[in-house]
């Protein structure tokens, strides 16, 4: 009897184990979204190229909060829980930053002046001691080169014009610029917490104190060396004085412009939030956002974790979210259906789509991403090009260009394509189109242009596309069919690497299909496009007048106006027949509410294209 009862006890016990094993999972399973993309993670670090990629600015939106963001129509959004942004002079353009109070980075540690004045001393360029090397695609082409130089390597378009050091204090900083810029509102932000990059930068080799007089007085700490610094107390990240002090010893570089410092804190703030450097060392994870990551595996997944001294206004709603993009889309898609992921959002193709349908109650969203644009070449070579006409090249090149894009019919192309047409010539900053595509007669016109090619019966057009894409596969062919009835014969450049062959090839094409997304700085991004000679024209297109449209929009700190001037600019440009939008890129979502894991509400489409995808994830905030 004995026997039995002790059999009976040991039974129970595994029952109520199992059963327990059983309830933190699924307590688990409720508490952890996981998400799969198609985009991997690259760089905590907004301000390099890596970390401007659209994994990269997902996970951010978890990570970061910050003063302003921008929305899906390029209009700033303040988050006032954060801190405010007051322009406080027009004469110069002069903003003062003010952090609210408890803003805190995930480490206890208050976020302060001296976070701002390092992000301003990496953008403005006025610490660097060189021009870096750019590749095609924004990366430095010589990153090593540069361990030993001062430099930063991210210069802002906005932030070359504030070159004045600014003041500060532990809870603002006050920027002066020295000439109008209309991207001051979200011009300047907190990035990478200073006093993590100032610890590793600093602290495994003698670093000077701070100068009393300028950076520890304005923080209110004190002295690395005075907090026992020298003893190691500051060698691990943590809400310790000696953690600020090293922001302190940041400041004081950057304000006393200390070179050996600098070139230390230069080189770990480009490389330190980079996603191999966090694989093995999570020191600059610190974030100010709901979520804080406690793992990377490079390209296949990050783990966050909720942020428990974040105390702004979207707390997170999870305990944890797993970001993968170690899956294909179709995997996704199996994985969704198999509830091993919760939230999808692959490459919006037809087997996706055929897959997700057969996931019975799947919720699937849709949405618009990127502007493809037809952009016309006229440094080619080819029949758009001024120089190919021996007499009245601009009034010649202009009519074909025109009859090529006139021959086109946006809606059968987007109808073709399955995308919701656009009209946005300026997709950085979302401003729409007020006229129609260009028009010309087009007999006339692509007779013109056949004089430019001897003994061609049609217009030869080339046109540069990656058709790995559905949607522009598509596009292409369609294209193809329209332009023939006008008189143009287009043959496909196929190319998997667009960025770089537009630029290291621009007589192999003449005209190329574009994915334009919004920009960082939206109205800079526009006059970096268009302006004659600008750092991303791709076209060669060049107009004084336009320039001079843009210039003013550039300038002008009042955003309505600064809009005016771009709706001038797009009416000049269609005029000029060199752009022509077509469709907006699909998107896609999709999330199975069977009751096994997590409540996902308030889903939609990621838009990868965006410059901020903070929004997306509103769903995973309260």
């Amino acid at each position: 009897m004995p026997v039995r009862r002790s059999a009976w006890g040991a039974a129970l016990a595994l029952v109520l184990a199992l059963g327990g094993c059983t309830s933190d999972a699924s307590t688990q399973r409720q508490t952890t979204a996981t998400v799969a993309v198609s985009y991997p993670f690259g760089s905590l670090n907004a301000a390099t190229a890596v970390g401007r990629t659209p994994g990269s600015t997902l996970v951010r939106g978890l990570t970061h909060v910050g003063f302003t963001t921008l929305d899906a129509a390029g209009d700033v959004v303040a988050d006032t829980s954060f801190g405010t942004v007051e322009k406080i002079s027009d004469a110069p353009l002069t903003v003062r930053y003010t952090i609210a109070e408890g803003a805190s980075w995930s480490d206890g540690t208050p976020v302060t002046g001296a976070d701002l004045l390092l992000e301003w001393a990496a953008r403005s360029g006025q610490l660097d001691e060189t021009v870096p090397t750019l590749g095609a695609d924004g990366s430095l082409a010589d990153a090593s080169s540069l361990d030993d130089l001062v430099s930063f390597a991210a210069t802002s378009p906005a932030l070359v014009h504030a070159p004045a050091t600014p003041s500060f204090d532990a809870r603002s900083l006050t920027l002066v610029y020295d000439q109008p810029v209309a991207d001051w509102q979200v011009a300047l932000d907190v990035n990478l917490p200073a006093h993590v990059i100032g610890r590793l930068a600093l602290d495994s080799a003698p670093a000077p104190a701070p100068t009393a007089s300028v950076a520890a007085p304005s923080l209110g700490v004190v002295s690395p060396t005075a907090s026992g610094a020298e003893s190691g107390a500051a060698s691990t990240p943590g809400a310790t004085p000696a953690s600020t002090d090293w922001a302190a010893a940041v400041a004081d570089a950057i304000v006393h412009v200390d070179r050996s410092a600098l070139v230390a804190i230069s080189r770990t703030w480009r490389t330190a939030a980079d996603a191999g450097s966090l694989a093995t060392d999570l020191a600059a994870a610190v974030s100010d956002g709901p979520y804080v990551i406690t793992s990377v595996d490079p390209d296949n997944q990050v783990v966050l974790t909720r942020n428990r001294a974040y105390t702004g206004a979207a707390p997170a709603r999870f305990a944890s979210v797993m970001v993968r993009s170690d899956l294909a889309p179709l995997d996704q898609v199996s994985a969704l259906g198999s509830d091993k992921v919760d939230v999808v959002a692959p490459v919006d193709t037809s087997d996706v789509r055929a897959a997700l349908a057969g996931i019975g109650g799947a919720t699937v969203v849709d949405g618009a991403d990127r502007v493809l644009q037809l952009q016309v070449g006229e440094k080619s070579g080819g029949a758009f090009d001024p120089a190919s006409y021996p007499a009245d090249g601009a009034a010649s090149a202009t009519a074909a260009r025109a009859a090529f894009l006139g021959s086109l019919d946006r809606a059968a192309l987007a109808a073709a394509a399955g995308a919701a047409p656009s009209d946005t010539v300026f997709a950085q900053v979302g401003v729409p189109s007020a006229t129609s595509a260009p028009s010309a007669t087009a007999a006339a016109a692509s007779g013109r242009a056949t004089g430019a090619v001897p003994g061609a019966s049609a217009v030869p057009v080339r046109l540069l596309v990656d058709t790995g894409d559905p949607v522009r596969a598509a596009l292409v062919q369609t294209i193809t069919t329209q332009a023939a009835t006008a008189g143009f014969a287009v043959t496909v450049v196929d190319t998997t690497d667009l960025a770089t062959t537009l630029w290291s090839r621009p007589t192999d094409w003449d005209v190329a299909l574009v994915p334009v997304s919004q920009g960082e700085l939206p109205v800079a991004s526009v006059l970096a496009r268009w302006r004659s000679g600008g750092a991303t024209n791709v076209t060669g297109h060049a107009d004084a007048a336009l320039d001079a449209v843009l210039d003013r929009a550039g300038t002008s700190i009042d955003p309505a106006a600064a809009r005016a001037l771009l709706a001038q600019g797009q009416t000049a440009l269609d005029g000029a027949a060199v752009v022509l939008p077509l469709v907006s890129q699909p998107v896609l979502a999709a999330t199975d509410p069977d009751g096994h894991g997590p409540t996902i509400t308030g889903l939609t489409a990621p838009t990868w294209g965006s410059a901020d995808l903070s929004a997306w994830w509103a769903w995973a905030r309260d």
